[in-house]
Parts: C-alpha cells; structure tokens; sequence
C-alpha cells in the first residue's frame, strides 16, 4: 500500500525543493545513514527522481490534457506526483526535511523516521542475504539497519504489544557483531501481539512528528512558518482544503507506530 506524501526538502544552502512522492520512497531515503551523513550523491538521486517528473510535465502536459492519455508522459506517474509542487500537505500528509536547522517535521500515518521494525527490514532479505548488501538500487532497510549499527546508532530495541512480557526479546547489548545482528533479523519469534522494533539516533537530526489530525496539521503548519518558509497563496488555500477535510472534533486514542515499506 501507499499514495501521495508532500516533501519539502531545504538544503544547507537555503534552496528548497517542495515535492510531491510515493510514501514508498520516504523510508529508503531518510532512514539511511547517508542522509545523516549529508552525501550529496544520496540528496541528489533522490531529487533528480522529482526533477524528471517536472520536465517531463512541463513537456507534456498540455498532449496529456487534450487527450487525456497517460501515455503522452515519458514515466507514468508523472501527473500522479508532479501536479503538487508545493509545500501543503497530499493525500498521506506533509513531510519537511530541514538542512539548516536538522529538524525533520511530520504529519503522517505511512511510517517513522527514526526507528525500523525487525519484521520490515527482514522482508528484504532473501535466503543468500544479498539484500544485506547494497546493490544498484540502493540500501534496503536489512542493509540500512546494519550500517545503522555499525555506526553504532540504534540506540536501543523495544518491544510492543499486550504479550511484551510473555516470552524473551533479544536486546541490542545481546548483539554483538553484524552476523549476530543478522541472525535476529532471522530468527527473532514475533506474532501480532508481539514484535520488536529498533530505535535510530538519527542525530544531528531532530525528528518531530506531529499528530495526524486537524490540530496536529495546524502545529505543524505553524512550525513550518517558525522555520522561516513562506507560504504562497495557493499554498495556504491548500493548506485549508486539507485542513477542511477532518472532522471538527479531536481524535482520541493512544498514537500508534507504523512503517509498512519493505525497503
């Protein structure tokens, strides 16, 4: 599963880049160690994904709405992401990730950005581990939660659910190389009601998150202004239409952890 989740990227320099992508693509590209490292190579390959959706809209868009044909795009999700170049929320929420002051805000339910579920990143390995290891596609999660802690940055591993107490859960301290770290991925037993998840220091990053509702989309909205960005007019008219669609009362409940990408 998966849609539409804003992303406004500033870089150190100041320029900003407000994009519209696949929730999918979030994970890979902020929990990894070289977005803590601030490669460029990382930010580059990224944006140039969103960069291509834009010319390739610049180019075609006036065929695609004579004709209505998808086809008239070079890559097919063109008008699925590149209609929304702005900094207001899309279907799944807003996320922005900030340079120059290390903060990552976010109002969203598709996944954390400071932590991996052990069950998500073992759905990347296969049987001879090659998805332990980059490839040309990139890291997978397994791959990223291993150079996570190579670097020595998953702070700690944590239990949830109502039967947290029924049986043993392995404790980052019990890992003591990469093979170990492997063979929990492995091998650690989980059902519904019992799984583990590992905590990443993403600093000097702070990451916020904001809670997905009517008032959590206003907080955000205000700490994004407290950033310095400023808003255009369709940019708050955008703000409003997204706003409009919650309910007028507070949602209630405990807030519940997420991540539901395979890579």
């Amino acid at each position: 599963m998966g849609g539409n989740l804003a992303i406004t990227i500033r870089e150190q320099n100041g320029k900003e880049h407000r994009m519209d992508r696949w929730t999918n693509s979030m994970p890979g590209f902020i929990k990894n160690i070289d977005f803590i490292n601030n490669d460029p190579k990382h930010l580059n390959a990224y944006l140039n994904t969103w960069y291509e959706f834009v010319e390739d809209w610049e180019q075609n868009s006036l065929a695609y709405f004579e004709s209505k044909n998808d086809a008239e795009f070079k890559h097919p999700m063109t008008p699925v992401y590149a209609q929304h170049p702005f900094l207001a929320p899309s279907e799944y929420g807003q996320v922005v990730v900030d340079f120059i002051s290390k903060k990552i805000l976010h109002a969203q339910l598709y996944c954390d950005f400071d932590s991996i579920f052990r069950l998500s990143a073992a759905l990347t390995l296969d049987d001879e581990g090659s998805f332990w290891r980059r490839d040309e596609y990139g890291a997978s999660l397994a791959c990223s939660l291993r150079e996570f802690y190579e670097a020595g940055r998953i702070k700690e591993i944590y239990v949830h659910g109502w039967q947290a107490d029924d049986g043993p859960i392995t404790k980052i301290e019990d890992i003591k190389n990469s093979n170990e770290l492997y063979s929990y991925l492995k091998t650690e037993h989980e059902s519904a009601d019992y799984y583990s998840q590992c905590r990443i220091d993403m600093s000097p990053f702070e990451v916020i998150e904001f809670e997905s509702s009517k008032e959590g989309f206003i907080s955000l909205k205000k700490a994004i202004l407290d950033l310095g960005f400023i808003l255009s007019d369709q940019e708050h008219r955008l703000w409003d239409e997204y706003l409009a669609r919650f309910r007028r009362h507070r949602r209630t409940g405990h807030r519940r952890r997420r991540d539901h990408s395979a890579r």
